[in-house]
C-alpha cells in the first residue's frame, strides 16, 4: 500500500469556490480513507488562515451558512417546548 498524496491547495480553493465542503464531500471527491479526510479538517484551517472548520465542514471566511449558536440552542429549546 502507497501513501496518497494529498493536494491541500486544491482542496483549500474548493473551499473558498463553493463557500464550503463537508467531511462526506472531501472523502468522496478527492477518493480519501475517512482516517485522511480527517486529517485534512485537522489540516486546512492551521495551513490557510482564510478557512476555518465548523464541525465536519470547512468554511471559507465570509460563508454566510455559517451556523450560529443561538440557532443550535433554539432548536433544542423548541423540542422540550412540543
Amino acid at each position: 500500500m502507497t501513501a496518497r498524496k494529498v493536494d491541500y491547495d486544491a482542496i483549500a480553493q474548493t473551499v473558498r469556490e463553493k463557500g464550503k465542503l463537508t467531511f462526506g464531500e472531501i472523502a468522496a471527491h478527492w477518493n480519501l480513507s475517512p482516517s485522511t479526510a480527517y486529517a485534512v479538517l485537522k489540516i486546512i484551517p492551521e495551513a490557510y488562515p482564510d478557512i476555518k472548520r465548523v464541525g465536519d465542514t470547512l468554511m471559507a471566511s465570509g460563508s454566510h451558512d455559517e451556523p450560529t449558536a443561538s440557532g443550535s440552542h433554539e432548536t433544542v429549546m423548541t423540542f422540550w417546548r412540543l
